[in-house]
């Protein structure tokens, strides 16, 4: 069952391989860029690369902008008469200034400002009577001039200042005759533009090629043959490529024809001779140089093709697919081709990204003589005889080894000894190596081997005892050679065996419970020797690794991050390899671990994972190169690590890295190989090193609070970045503008006045801050390792609230004071004033009193009471 299993696995890989590009010329690429990209749109009219290095589409769904990791949209907003004037744009171009116009399919013309952020909108006027056609094309003569391409109104000239237009009539009744006055609108407009040495201009139309003088405004028709009353006449003209005296034109069922200026003669290049549809086929939407000999077209029926000049011949892609696998059938309409040499497409209103690269992977192929092997059968191991011209080839299964002569190319086939009843398992090699004296030695699963350089031939030596003799073998898997010479055989079941080569003489160490220093796992799937013939162990199923100190006879462990530890479980250990220092390489399930062995005690100097650019922590196997330099081999990735600056460099499918491979190593010449099913692939890995364009850093988006506030030049920064005051939190975004690898530019950004140090970005190209306090700061981005003097540097005031700044605070502190002074005169007054009343009140009182007395005093008067008496008795 997993023989059966495995075999279908092998047959989908080679199924799969060729879309990414098995042939052995060239490597094609391709990539699509739609909504999980960031690129939302119905339809796309054209593409332009600005000088600074951007792209830019017109889309159905406004002006949008790529800076190699992002999209950003330029849309028409309500109220804004500084915002673009429509959404549906058709065509683009720069000018002189770095201008962006776009002409709209509906409206007029916008022009973007690149100091200011800003549009500028030139609308067709009323007296224009033209509103509803699309401008197809924008034109700036060597004056600076812009002129515009409508449809069914010829030529238009606008003038910037005033934003006037002024039409001019190309397909005319008296230079198209055979035309009818319904049928003039249709052919009357200039697609395409060339000016020429004496000012004329060449205008593409349906109508064929034109030229037109703009100081008198006479226009001329240069036509393929003579217009028939009947008819379809392939001599349209839509795509226009210059060449000194040479134009080549290209149109809609005309195909692709050649023009010579001086002579006058046209020359016509079809696909299809004698099509029963002549209006549906040879339709060449761009033309664009490809190499002295070649042109690049795109073709509505056809889609990209290779125009050979010399040949005068046509070759499509998607009819090659075994030079250019996988490539897409279907309309091509825009082409461009970046400074990068990136092809970018418009299929069918799609945005996609062509590359074409030579291929560095060359494969070899190796293949078992034994019928019963050839599916299944992968390379183990390989290695070039020292000083001698074999290479020695280790299978998994089959003839088990294979040894070639570089020289003549033979290939001799060594015989194997069979174990009883394990007949396949021992046509199984394991590992090469030769030693320091000279003598190569092949380790099978059951035994050890002894390679004749001469007879090229097996040697039986003396073997290690077997440990179990119920399963009759000790089930090797790798082999190294100490410092003394000898040999040390890692098992997968029965630890390590010691092997002296000249006595045949063995030591056995197996994990014994309660002793300090004894080797720690049964399971040892790597074996190798550092710089100092000390031997390094590494188990891939019990997580134990580490070192023998021969001197103590004890086995050292080492943690996850290489310390010296006790314990016995730390992670899994995938490899080790050495580099021309001789310090260790550690492969394992957690990242790559450098060992400084130049002393007596191996120092750990440095774990790299993914924070380290690493893209993933499982590191399977590695070597190191000529240059210095290393290779891993991590998941599907191919890695070169520098070990001077830290940096490292992904490989993928897309730069030829086969997707299934199960090792790396190092030919005697310093070429580097990945062992696969049937074969190996052979690079040199100066030919895989990246030139990256040093295109200037540029800041493409600032936004605070989810808003974009970014508007003006992408590279001359004139006044400060503003955080508003409810700004609560902001993002920064930056590109290198590299279109080919954008995910290999690395980053380091600071904030000048609040960060300290740089900060590594990696491959992210934004950052966001929140809560940052008040104050002037200077934002620094750069390449990472670059000198600080190549930052781009953008400074930022981050504005404080009123209620934050120190004069709000005192004018609230004289308020309240001058709020308790007040409080405290009036407490004053009403005081004194309720001292004044009370004193008032007392006084009355004491007036009352007094006559209240005096009262009483009359009262007890005799006279007064005899009276009272007197009156009393009268009654």
């Amino acid at each position: 069952m997993y023989r059966t299993l495995y075999r279908l696995l092998c047959r989908l890989a080679l199924l799969i391989w060729p879309v990414a590009g098995i042939a052995q010329g060239q490597l094609l690429s391709i990539e699509y860029f739609g909504e999980d990209k960031g690129l939302n749109i119905t339809g796309l009219n054209d593409i332009l690369q600005d000088r600074e290095g951007f792209l830019w589409l017109a889309t159905r769904e406004g002006l949008v902008r790529f800076d190699g990791h992002s999209f950003r949209y330029f849309r028409k907003e309500q109220g804004d008469s500084t915002s673009i004037y429509s959404n549906h744009l058709y065509c683009l171009s720069e000018d002189a200034e770095g201008n962006i116009w776009a002409g709209l399919a509906r409206g007029g013309v916008s022009c973007y400002n690149r100091r200011t952020g800003r549009f500028r909108n030139y609308p067709f006027t009323e007296k224009l009577e033209i509103k509803t056609v699309p401008v197809v094309r924008i034109f700036f003569d060597r004056d600076g001039e812009t002129w515009v391409g409508l449809t069914g109104y010829g030529l238009m000239h606008l003038d910037r200042t005033s934003g006037e237009f002024k039409t001019y009539e190309l397909v005319t009744t008296r230079s198209a005759p055979h035309l009818t006055r319904e049928e003039l609108f249709y052919y009357n407009t200039a697609q395409n533009f060339w000016q020429d040495e004496t000012g004329l201009f060449w205008c593409a139309t349906s109508d064929d090629l034109y030229t037109f003088d703009p100081q008198t405004g006479e226009t001329r028709s240069h036509r393929f043959h003579k217009i028939a009353p009947t008819g379809f006449w392939q001599n349209q003209a839509y795509a226009l490529l210059p060449e000194g005296d040479s134009l080549w034109v290209g149109g809609w069922g005309s195909g692709l024809r050649h023009y010579h200026r001086k002579t006058g003669k046209w020359k016509q290049y079809l696909w299809e001779k004698d099509p029963p549809a002549p209006d549906a086929v040879n339709v060449v939407n761009k033309i664009i140089r490809k190499s002295a000999t070649e042109l690049w077209i795109t073709s509505a029926d056809r889609g990209l093709g290779i125009f050979n000049t010399q040949t005068e011949t046509f070759r499509f892609l998607h009819e090659h697919l075994q030079e250019f696998p996988g490539f897409p059938e279907g309309n091509m309409d825009d082409l461009l081709v970046d400074r990068q040499g990136n092809l970018w497409l418009d299929q069918g209103g799609q945005l996609l990204r062509m590359q074409l690269k030579d291929r560095q992977f060359q494969f070899i192929s190796v293949r078992s003589d034994r019928p019963v092997s050839r599916e299944y059968s992968w390379i183990s191991v390989m290695m070039d005889e020292r000083d001698g011209p074999l290479r020695l080839i280790g299978l998994s299964a089959g003839d088990g080894l294979r040894v070639v002569d570089r020289n003549t190319g033979n290939t001799t086939v060594p015989g194997l000894s069979f174990q009883p009843g394990a007949e396949e398992s021992s046509r199984q090699v394991k590992d090469l190596l030769q030693c320091r004296d000279g003598t190569i030695w092949v380790l099978g699963r059951h035994l050890l081997y002894r390679f004749d350089p001469q007879t090229k031939q097996l040697e039986l030596p003396p073997q290690p005892p077997v440990y179990s003799p119920e399963t009759g073998s000790n089930f090797y898997t790798q082999i190294a050679e100490d410092g003394r010479g000898d040999l040390w055989l890692g098992t997968s079941l029965y630890g390590l065996f010691r092997y002296s080569p000249d006595t045949g003489e063995t030591k056995h160490f197996m994990p014994e419970a309660g002793r300090a220093g004894a080797l720690p796992t049964n399971v040892i799937g790597v074996v190798h020797a550092d710089g100092q013939g000390r031997i390094w162990f590494g188990s891939r199923d019990k997580t134990a690794y580490g070192y023998y100190r021969p001197e103590e006879d004890r086995f050292v462990y080492l943690d996850a991050d290489g310390r010296p530890t006790p314990e016995v479980s730390s992670m899994r250990m995938n490899d080790f390899f050495t580099d021309d220092r001789g310090d260790i390489w550690a492969c394992s399930e957690q990242g790559l671990l450098h060992f400084d062995c130049s002393a007596e005690q191996p120092r750990p100097v440095r774990k790299y994972t993914v924070s380290d650019g690493l893209t993933s922590d499982y590191v399977a196997q590695g070597v190191a190169a000529d240059d210095g330099s290393l290779w891993l081999a991590v998941a599907r990735n191919l890695l070169r690590f520098d070990p001077a600056t830290g940096q490292v460099t992904a490989f993928g499918q897309q730069e030829g890295v086969p997707p299934l491979h199960n090792g790396i190593g190092k030919f005697g010449d310093g070429s580097l190989y990945l062992q696969g099913q049937h074969g190996y692939f052979r690079f040199e890995p100066d030919s895989l090193i990246l030139v990256e364009d040093r295109h200037p850093l540029v800041l493409s988006s600032f936004k605070v609070n989810d808003r974009e506030q970014y508007r003006g030049s992408e590279w001359t920064l004139t006044d400060p970045l503003v955080v508003p005051t409810d700004g609560r939190y902001f993002t920064l975004e930056y590109a290198a503008l590299d279109l080919a690898h954008p995910e290999l530019c690395r980053y380091e950004y600071q904030l000048e006045g609040l960060e300290r140090h740089w900060v590594r970005a990696g491959n992210r190209h934004f950052v966001n801050y929140t809560n940052v306090p008040a104050g002037k700061y200077l934002f620094r981005v750069k390449r990472e390792g670059q000198p600080d003097s190549e930052a781009l540097s953008v400074p930022l005031v981050v504005k404080v609230a009123f209620y934050e700044r120190g004069w709000f605070w005192t004018l609230i502190a004289i308020l309240l004071s001058g709020a308790a002074w007040i409080y405290y005169r009036n407490r004053q007054r009403q005081r004194q004033q309720f001292a004044m009343l009370k004193s008032k009140a007392q006084l009355l009182e004491k007036e009352k009193a007094l006559v209240q007395y005096e009262s009483l005093k009359q009262q007890l008067n005799p006279h007064f009471l005899f009276n009272s008496l007197t009156s009393l008795g009268s009654l």
